[in-house]
Formats: C-alpha cells, sequence, structure tokens
C-alpha cells in the first residue's frame, strides 16, 4: 500500500514537472501575454490569448480601439510570425507581427495593413480604409478602394507571459 501511494505521489510529481519544464523550456508558449506597442493612436497595452499545436498558433485579441481580433500564425524554433485580424466592416484591418520568443518574453515588429479585398468577409466587401478612420490613416497612394496598403504605423512591440495556460485550451482570451 505504502509502496504504490509512493509510486502515485511520484508519477504526479514527474508529470508536473515535465510539464512546468515544457513551459518555461520554450516549446509550448500557449497562454495570455501582456502586449504593448505603439499605434495610430499612441502606447497601447492589450492581452493576447496564444495557444500552441505544435509550430502552428491560434492567436486572440481584443484590442483597445478595433475590438475583438483573431488570427493564426507560426513558431519555428524562438521565431514567432502571426496575424491578427479585426473584422469590424467599418474598418477591416490586420497587424502582422514577426519577432522571437526569448522564456517568459517576447518582441519584435509589426506592419498594419488593410485586409486584401479577396479575404474579406461579406459583411466587409465594399468598404475600404479611408481617411482618419479609428485614427488609422493609409499610407500616401493607398487606394480608397480595398486592396492590402500598408498603414503608416509601422514599429515594434514587446509581450510579456501573463498567464500559462493548459495545453489544448481553447483559444478564448
Amino acid at each position: 500500500m505504502r509502496k504504490s501511494l509512493l509510486l502515485a505521489v511520484l508519477a504526479i510529481f514527474l508529470f508536473a514537472s515535465s510539464v512546468l519544464a515544457d513551459k518555461f523550456s520554450g516549446t509550448d508558449i500557449s497562454g495570455t501575454w501582456a502586449f504593448s506597442m505603439v499605434g495610430a493612436m499612441g502606447e497601447e497595452y492589450f492581452d493576447v490569448f496564444i495557444n500552441e499545436f505544435g509550430e502552428d498558433l491560434i492567436v486572440t485579441a481584443t484590442h483597445p480601439q478595433l475590438g475583438p481580433m483573431s488570427g493564426t500564425g507560426t513558431l519555428k524554433g524562438n521565431a514567432i510570425n502571426f496575424l491578427l485580424r479585426a473584422g469590424g466592416p467599418n474598418l477591416p484591418i490586420q497587424i502582422k507581427f514577426t519577432g522571437t520568443v526569448t522564456g517568459s518574453k517576447m518582441s519584435g515588429s509589426k506592419l498594419v495593413s488593410g485586409i486584401p479585398d479577396d479575404e474579406k468577409t461579406s459583411a466587409q466587401k465594399g468598404s475600404s480604409v479611408r481617411g482618419t478612420a479609428g485614427g488609422v490613416t493609409p499610407a500616401a497612394g493607398a487606394s480608397g478602394g480595398g486592396g492590402t496598403s500598408d498603414m503608416p504605423n509601422p514599429g515594434p512591440w514587446t509581450a510579456g507571459l501573463k498567464y500559462v495556460s493548459t495545453r489544448n485550451s481553447p483559444a478564448v482570451p
């Protein structure tokens, strides 16, 4: 009886240790990350939930001005790349993040653009990024008819791990 209890406790300890070691060894970045970046309205802070499945990422967030965002990406070694899209019919926009993960921190650069016309939902068709909607102005020469014109606010971003998620939990912030 004592031997069985000891083996059970040992098995639980080894399992918990491997999960924690996996989490902090950089092999699984699933969790809520506190993002900071400079946007069209100045410094922006928001939480991003990342759920990792091997090299594939499912990413969701709620941006302070753009609202709910979602997307996918990849993690290859410590190189992370993902795309977040805000799907509102008045301002379809996407942000491409490229960076490096180091332990419980990540950083890199971003590029903001409109969603390509052929990838818009039916609610977004016919809408475009014009003028200063939401404080974001299209780049000079950008067409008002959609396309993928880059916005004039590329720049750095940083993130720190806020909450650890269990592996394969639903991708909900």
